[in-house]
């Protein structure tokens, strides 16, 4: 059964209904459940159907209620489909009245044995309407906004809402709009409870929202996304301690997990003889926004699964896990596609048919789903590469792509994968974090920001080193901000990345070989054909072999204030490291002679290191001023001191030497 959560305020103006929206979208992001909104409105007076611009949102009378649990059935063919993954329905038609009390049980009884989770935007204009949905809830979440009306306000919500008889444990404030440094002080001191999640004030963000019809999670800043999501993750904690039982749903027998894989396999093998799949095109990124434009694929299952499970042994909550598995596996990366539709996942760790793993904000965990054969697995490593022009096969058991969404893809298959097909999905957010998002996360401090930045500016040729998933990319992105606008830069990398602000930029992107092993095209072959194109500075995404050599030379030819990233452990092992890729050129340069090089073209070495807790750092910014007796004279100007009893949580302090400004001068 699922949990009913109503967001409820006295008082407009407090952001209830954009609340109401996000939270429910955030919890389908955190959980990868199904989520309906419940608009306690009409549809011609409904905020959400205004603001998603929905020409029909159905009601709850749109549901035919009958035995066996037929309501849940149309639910998902009644409820306008949201292309962020939620249905939506409003309370009551234009021209029809309100429903009785012990309809309005059966529905919300419904409702909660159809979804994971019911997001009500609970409106105060019908008492008997709001106190059934309210008694009905699990958890209640009462918006504030930090000035002393809505506080006034939110004492007289919990006051109304205790005399209903909801329980206190059950109510939540939720401190919305906060402005600077978030400070729920005050409103525990009124309401003498913690707000249960704090949302930032971002105008620029919301206006955005409003204006393109389109959630504050696209587009907008890393900090106002996770205040949402980690508000989905608290009020999900929060709602499967308290009581489940609020609305008496009467437990069914489910069937076995033998009867369920046999009714998938049956089901999958009508849908693809009755449907051509070829034929249908299917968006990448999601399928949500097929439905959202076709709805044929959609209602053919549902009809499908009438028909296969006629005596309801399946829960309307079993069928829509069973239809949205069926159809990922059918059309979408199988068990893997909620990962790939969810934002804050930002690694997927496929091992053969054992669980699979995820990162999200720098932290691998564990998940309970996996592939049940290797066979389901390989179809999907297909699926993936075929449009890519990429196969694996015994005769070429591994290979590299890159998803149409950007982010890159790896798969490598027995014999080379002893314990089965292994597959790698490395994401990219699309919110690009900027040089203030990096201060405001703490990856490095503002006065080594400024240093950098007057670095950038005086075309220094920086080498950012690190290990995986350090943040060298986003570091690499973020410094790129400070070039002047007037310079044309050339990016080059394996899997585009790199979104610069500039508007003279050309993106170079490689092209590994064909299914025939032929018409690969490097990054070598790039960065010599980018020397012929006019470039102020050119930015290579990652250094991994001879190319290094071109871009020393690129640096030491009029184009200083190049960038690039390698993988290293220290500053100087990155210089180390650059000098075995140069040998890798297999020009046979003497050791001194690339030394030297390396020294005339690099300025400055930027080295970070993802911590345990997740975090990353810019833990070292070294100049290299030079060579002494074959050595490279690198000195330190900032670094990141860890404290040593910090525990999970990395705390330390970000220290600047003297003289660290010589480099930027020497090159004005």
């Amino acid at each position: 059964m699922g949990s009913m959560i109503t967001i409820f305020s006295g008082k407009g103006g407090v952001g209830q209904t954009s609340l109401a929206l996000h939270l429910c979208i955030a919890l389908t992001r955190e959980s990868s459940d199904p989520a309906l909104l419940l608009d306690l409105n009409t549809p011609d007076q409904s905020d959400i159907s205004s603001f998603l611009e929905l020409t029909r949102v159905p009601s709850l009378e749109d549901l035919t209620l009958s035995p066996g649990g037929q309501a849940g059935r149309l639910i998902q063919r009644k409820a306008a489909w949201y292309e962020e993954g939620i249905d939506v329905l409003c309370l009551s038609g234009p021209d029809s009245d309100l429903p009785i009390e012990s309809q309005l049980r059966n529905w919300m009884v419904y409702l909660t044995d159809s979804y994971a989770w019911v997001i009500v935007d609970a409106k105060r204009f019908d008492e008997n309407v709001l106190k059934n949905v309210l008694m009905a809830s699990q958890t209640v979440l009462v918006p504030v906004t930090p000035d002393p009306l809505s506080l006034d306000q939110s004492k007289k919500d919990f006051r109304y809402l205790l005399d209903l008889g909801i329980p206190e444990g059950n109510i939540f404030p939720v401190l919305n709009r906060s402005q600077g440094e978030p400070d729920p002080t005050e409103v525990e001191r009124c309401l003498h409870i913690q707000p249960v999640g704090i949302i930032p004030e971002d105008k620029e963000a919301f206006e955005k929202s409003i204006l393109h019809r389109r959630s504050v999670f696209e587009g907008t800043s890393a900090a106002t996304t996770k205040s949402f999501l980690d508000l989905a993750k608290e009020v999900k904690a929060k709602t499967s301690r308290l009581s489940q039982t609020s609305i008496g749903l009467s437990p069914r027998s489910s069937p076995s997990q033998k009867t369920l894989k046999s009714m998938k396999r049956h089901i999958k093998k009508r849908l693809l003889q009755e449907i051509d799949l070829k034929k249908v095109d299917i968006p990448s990124s999601s399928l949500r926004g097929h439905f959202n434009a076709e709805g044929e694929l959609h209602s053919f299952l549902m009809d499908i699964l009438n028909e296969e499970d006629p005596e309801g042994q399946l829960s309307p909550k079993g069928r829509l896990a069973l239809r949205r598995e069926i159809l990922d596996e059918c059309l979408g990366y199988g068990v893997i596609q909620p990962f790939v539709d969810d934002p804050s996942v930002t690694e997927i760790m496929v091992n053969g048919t054992r669980p699979i793993f995820l990162e999200r904000q720098g932290v691998i965990l564990e998940t309970d789903r996996r592939f049940e054969e290797e066979g389901e697995l390989l179809g999907v490593i297909e699926r993936i590469l075929a449009p890519l022009g990429r196969r694996v096969d015994e005769k070429s058991p591994m290979a590299d792509g890159r998803l149409p969404d950007g982010s890159r893809v790896n798969a490598i298959i027995r014999p080379l994968a002893v314990d089965g097909p292994s597959l790698t999905i490395r994401k990219f957010s699309k919110n690009v974090m900027g040089p203030a998002d990096l201060q405001r996360e703490k990856s490095l401090s503002g006065p080594m920001l400024d240093f950098m930045s007057q670095a950038v500016q005086n075309r220094v040729s920086l080498l950012i080193s690190g290990g995986t998933g350090s943040g060298k990319t986003t570091l690499l992105n973020a410094l790129s901000s400070f070039i002047p606008p007037r310079e044309r830069i050339i990016t080059i990398e394996d899997a585009a990345e790199l979104v610069l602000q500039q508007p003279h930029v050309v993106r170079l992107e490689s092209r590994p070989p064909g299914i025939d092993g032929n018409n690969a095209v490097t990054i070598r072959h790039l960065l010599v054909n980018a020397l012929r194109m006019r470039p102020t500075r050119i930015i290579v995404g990652e250094c991994r072999s001879g190319e290094a050599l071109d871009m020393l030379q690129a640096m030491n030819t009029g184009h200083a204030g190049s960038m690039t990233t390698l993988h290293a452990n220290s500053p100087l092992d990155a210089l180390r490291r650059l000098e075995t890729l140069v040998l890798m050129a297999g020009d046979e340069l003497p050791l001194q002679a690339i030394r030297e090089h390396i020294a005339s073209a690099i300025g400055m070495v930027i080295h970070l290191e993802r911590f345990p807790d997740g975090s990353r750092k810019v833990v070292s910014v070294a100049e290299l001023t030079g060579l002494r007796d074959e050595s490279y004279m690198l000195k330190e100007l900032f670094s990141f001191r860890k404290e040593p009893d910090s525990g999970e949580t990395v705390r330390g302090t970000f220290e600047a030497f003297d003289s660290h400004s010589a480099i930027v001068q020497s090159r004005e």
